[in-house]
């Protein structure tokens, strides 16, 4: 059984990526892979952003969240809802799909990694997440953690400007890599848009 989770999957399309031709025909192969794991998932959930209409419509309501800006669930009703969802489900394959690789992704799958190992919402309404979500990002990346959790990034978009996302996947101070590094397989695909 596979969870996939679409971050903010269509964000870069209110960004105008249409009028970037460069850009389009990796977008395209992106939303092709969405699509392809939207009709192949068990239980597909949208974590919303900024003109997800098509995922809106796709995806049933009970299962649709929103989120901040960076990808995620602050509301604590919303987060109540997410973690009924998941029950009897948290050692099951979880996919994280969406933009941005290295950004609202990576900032989903730390909050649904927190969760699953400690339980605990470490994200809050004001936004206030305090030093235990920065100590469990840099201990569980040292310690490969997240290499060896059920969570792993399915189809996500990078941007383009931002290579040093990509730059910092290894790190001479981080034996098995950062967290991006540790969450992609080989059932990963990383697009450029």
């Amino acid at each position: 059984m596979t969870i996939d989770f679409f971050v903010h999957p269509q964000f870069s399309e209110s960004k105008k990526i249409h009028e970037y031709p460069y850009l389009m025909k990796d977008y395209e192969r992106y939303f092709q892979h969405l699509l392809y794991n939207l009709s192949t998932s068990d239980i597909p959930v949208l974590i919303k952003g900024r003109g997800d209409t098509f995922f809106e419509m796709e995806i049933p309501l009970e299962n649709q969240f929103n989120s901040n800006n960076y990808g995620e669930i602050t509301s604590s009703e919303a987060w109540q809802r997410f973690v009924k969802l998941l029950e009897g489900f948290e050692t099951e394959e979880m996919r994280i799909n969406g933009c941005y690789f290295g950004q609202c992704a990576r900032n989903f799958a730390l909050q649904l990694f927190t969760y699953l190992k400690i339980d605990e919402n470490l994200f809050t309404e004001d936004g206030s997440y305090g030093n235990s979500r920065i100590e469990t990002q840099k201990v569980c990346q040292y310690f490969g953690d997240f290499l060896r959790s059920n969570i792993k990034y399915g189809a996500v978009l990078h941007r383009c400007k931002e290579e040093h996302i990509i730059q910092k996947l290894k790190s001479k101070n981080l034996p098995f890599g950062n967290i991006d590094k540790q969450l992609v397989d080989s059932q990963t695909s990383i697009y450029f848009g």
